[in-house]
């Protein structure tokens, strides 16, 4: 839900809270950890759900976004410049970035995984 806030915020010329934590690694892992552990009791229909539900609030967020919103820079300093992409990409790519580098928050050892899958 971070991204469809932050698109409203950046319409109104404001800054979401979570670019500043999503910038540090502390505190966007906290962001991240917080949020599978939030979910964590829902069985798998209830996070598909809830997932599909996102996901379509979000696409017709951004299908409803002008090219002038969507290339426009930050109306708030940042440390680059940046577009409204930029913004969501914070969001949405936790630390470490780049995104190949963020695997070892979901699977610490991924050759364990591996290994494990081949066993299947």
């Amino acid at each position: 839900m971070y991204s469809i806030e932050a698109i409203e915020a950046w319409k109104r010329a404001e800054k979401h809270p979570a670019i500043d934590a999503m910038l540090s690694e502390t505190s966007s892992r906290a962001i991240h950890y917080g949020g599978i552990e939030d979910r964590r009791g829902l069985s798998l229909t209830e996070m598909l759900d809830q997932w599909e539900q996102t996901q379509t609030q979000l696409m017709t967020t951004l299908r409803n976004l002008s090219e002038a919103d969507w290339r426009a820079t930050a109306h708030f300093p940042t440390n680059v410049p940046t577009d409204l992409g930029g913004i969501l990409e914070i969001i949405l790519v936790a630390p470490p970035r780049p995104p190949y580098r963020h695997l070892p928050v979901h699977i610490p050892d991924v050759k364990a995984y591996i290994r494990s899958l081949a066993s299947v």
